[in-house]
């Protein structure tokens, strides 16, 4: 895979795989179409075929060049491998993270509690002790509380 990976770098062989996808070409045919000489696009072939991506015929006194199905549909397995074993590791970190939240969301301290079930000490349920320490208005001289 990491020759198909350093092949598939440059840019003029990722075009070059491209046409080649698309049908046959010959190597002056290919070579039409960039604005590099013909032996440059026989390097650029050259390092297509040994990486396992285009495959080569002949027929007569021409050789065609075109796009290895196997070679593609391997590089695409190995990718797909990667990919879906990032993909399960992205589901697995946001399950977690729902999970989190989802707890944080339902119960986040004894203040968000609601009032009949915080917990009331014996100190503040006494008549008496409310009385006392209460800052609200008091009774006019000479009366009862």
């Amino acid at each position: 895979m990491d020759e198909a990976l350093k092949a598939l770098a440059d840019g003029t062989r990722r075009r070059i795989l491209a046409l080649v996808s698309q049908d046959e070409r010959t190597a002056g045919d290919i070579a039409q179409h960039f604005p590099v000489s013909r032996p440059a696009i026989s390097q650029h072939l050259r390092v297509l075929l040994d990486a396992g991506l285009v495959s080569v015929r002949s027929v007569g006194t021409k050789r065609l060049y075109r796009a290895d199905a196997l070679g593609l549909d391997a590089l695409r397995q190995e990718m797909e491998t990667l990919w879906i074993g990032r993909l399960s590791q992205l589901k697995q970190i946001a399950e977690e993270e729902a999970r989190a939240q989802q707890a944080s969301d339902t119960w986040t301290s004894p203040s968000d509690e609601p009032p009949s079930a915080q917990p009331v000490s014996a100190e503040d349920a006494s008549p008496s002790t409310a009385r006392k320490t209460s800052d609200g208005p008091k009774p006019p001289k000479g009366e009862k509380p």
